[in-house]
């Protein structure tokens, strides 16, 4: 089965490692995350989870310890959740399997409705 997962090495932009290892230090140093929050944001906004991932590796292995740099999941999780939080709605995005599903119930909902008025009424025909 291993033989079917494919390896790739990834290319870490150097200046958004050093900016990474930089929230990192400065919350090893004891600086409030909150106030690190948008640089970690800024680092990550044109970030795929892959690259963080790489640089987070890159960072490991130039010896940064593991226990500092899970100091910034917490940073991480709390950006996610305020993004999740302030909502940029799926569920308005066209097109998105959430919106389809949500506008695939709402027109369900109103053929039951439908057809219970009809039941209770008996046929309109």
């Amino acid at each position: 089965m291993s033989e079917l997962i494919q390896t790739k090495t990834f290319e870490v932009d150097p200046v958004k490692t050093k900016r990474l290892k930089a929230v990192i230090d400065a919350l090893t140093a004891g600086e409030n995350p909150e106030a690190v929050k948008k640089e970690f944001h800024d680092i990550i906004k044109t970030t795929d989870a892959v690259e963080v991932a790489a640089m987070e590796q890159s960072l490991i292995e130039d010896g940064l310890p593991v226990d500092e740099l899970q100091k910034l999941c917490e940073v991480h999780a709390d950006l996610f959740r305020a993004g999740l939080e302030k909502g940029s709605s799926i569920k308005q995005i066209s097109g998105h399997p959430i919106h389809t599903y949500l506008a695939e119930n709402k027109i369900a909902r109103r053929k039951v409705k439908t057809l219970n008025r009809t039941r209770l009424f008996g046929s309109l025909e």
